[in-house]
């Protein structure tokens, strides 16, 4: 088992994703914390992290699609009329 005061920037990016995968199916965060080593204080970080990237992405998919809808629009127009 992990030593418990392993730092968080020890723990790699494909171990951090696995984390939150875990976590957002269910699994409790002190039983993650135990299998990864890491202070619970650490895994809130890892977890708010990802989420702060989950809703980045979702707001550069709505963007990006915003724009591609304005476009299509404007590109209808443009060959109708």
């Amino acid at each position: 088992m992990p030593k418990k005061q392993r730092a968080e920037g020890q723990i790699s990016q494909a171990q951090r994703r696995k984390l939150f995968e875990l976590w957002d199916a269910g699994y409790e965060l002190v039983d993650l914390c135990e299998r990864y080593g890491i202070s619970i204080d650490s895994a809130g970080l890892i977890i708010a992290e990802a989420n702060a990237q989950r809703r980045n992405a979702a707001k550069s998919h709505d963007k990006i699609t915003e724009s591609y809808e304005a476009w299509l629009r404007q590109e209808v127009i443009r060959q109708i009329g």
